[in-house]
C-alpha cells in the first residue's frame, strides 16, 4: 500500500511562496517561503482514504459477525469503538485535506500527524485498556460476567451426576431381582 504510493506518485519538494503585507527595510515587501514534502497527484491522498474506508468496512462487518459469541472471547465493543475512533480522525483528515487551500502550507502535515498519531492512541487505549483492567480487577469482569453462567453448568453437572447414580441404583435393584428370580410385570 505505501510502497505503491511511494512508487506511483512519490513525494517531491514543494515550495510555497505567500506575498505578506509586512515591508523590509528596503520598503520591499517580505515573500514568505514554506517548503514542504508531498506528492504532486491528489490520488494518493484520495486512494488512501478509500482504502481507510474500505478496511473500516470490513471492521464493521467483523464487529457484527462477532457480536453473537460467547462473551468471554467478543470484541465486538471494542471493536465498534476502535472503528467509530477511527472514522473521526479520518472524518477529519478528509476534511483538512479538502479545505487544505485555505490553510497554510504547513498546516496539513502538521493536521496528518496529529490525526494519525492520535488515532493509533486512541484505537491502542480503547482496545487494550479493557483487556489491561480485566487483568487487574478480574473480579469485576469476567467472573462477574459469567456468574450465573457457571453456575447454571454446575448445577446441570450436579442434576446430570445425580441421574446417573439413580440409574446405576435402579439396575442393581432390577439385577438383585432377576437374581432372586422376581421379574417385573
Amino acid at each position: 500500500y505505501v510502497l505503491f504510493g511511494t512508487l506511483v506518485a512519490p513525494a517531491t519538494l514543494q515550495t510555497d511562496m505567500e506575498l505578506t503585507s509586512n515591508v523590509n527595510e528596503n520598503g520591499g515587501s517580505i515573500v514568505q517561503i514554506t517548503y514542504s514534502c508531498a506528492s504532486q497527484s491528489p490520488a494518493w491522498s484520495i486512494t488512501s482514504f478509500l482504502y481507510q474506508f474500505l478496511l473500516l468496512v470490513v471492521a464493521t462487518a467483523l464487529a457484527y459477525q462477532n457480536q453473537d459469541t460467547d462473551t468471554r472471547f467478543n470484541e465486538s465493543f471494542q471493536l465498534a469503538m476502535v472503528i467509530y475512533s477511527h472514522f473521526l480522525f479520518t472524518l477529519l483528515g478528509a476534511i483538512v485535506w479538502v479545505l487544505r487551500a485555505r490553510f497554510a502550507s504547513y498546516t496539513m502535515p502538521i493536521a496528518s500527524s496529529f490525526f494519525l498519531s492520535f488515532d493509533a492512541l486512541a484505537g491502542l487505549i480503547l482496545y487494550f485498556l479493557p483487556k489491561v483492567k480485566g487483568m487487574i480487577m478480574p473480579s469485576t469482569s469476567l467472573e462477574e460476567s459469567n456468574a450465573p453462567r457457571l453456575s447454571n453448568t454446575v448445577e446441570q453437572i450436579r442434576r446430570s451426576a445425580a441421574m446417573r447414580q439413580q440409574t446405576a441404583q435402579l439396575t442393581e435393584i432390577e439385577r438383585k431381582k432377576v437374581a432372586r428370580g422376581i421379574t417385573r410385570t
